[in-house]
């Protein structure tokens, strides 16, 4: 996503191989996957797609965090949290590019 500039192929492909071993065990419950870096929750957030009929039932006021609220979540341990970096306003892009 464009505001994630420092977004790593790495989680990216972690995430992707954690969700496709979930799918092999018919035991597992679907579940979102949240990078974090001891207890820092981080980008990207992967939800599957079962999911997908929730955003429609969401309130007007609610984004998709609160499926994360409502339903299961592993959080997947990852080395850094550059990849975190969300850029949302002139400042966040300013800090960043300083940083």
């Amino acid at each position: 996503p464009a505001d994630m500039p420092r977004l790593s192929t790495t989680i990216i492909n972690r995430l992707i191989a954690e969700h496709a071993d979930a799918l092999r065990d018919e035991r597992a419950e679907p579940a979102i996957l949240l990078p974090i870096v001891g207890q820092e929750r981080g980008h990207p957030v992967l939800f599957p797609w079962s999911l997908a009929r929730q955003v429609d039932q969401l309130g007007e006021h609610e984004g998709v965090n609160a499926l994360r609220d409502r339903n299961p979540v592993r959080r997947i341990a990852v080395d850094s949290t550059e990849s975190f970096a969300d850029i949302d306003t002139p400042e966040d892009y300013r800090r960043l590019h300083d940083s």
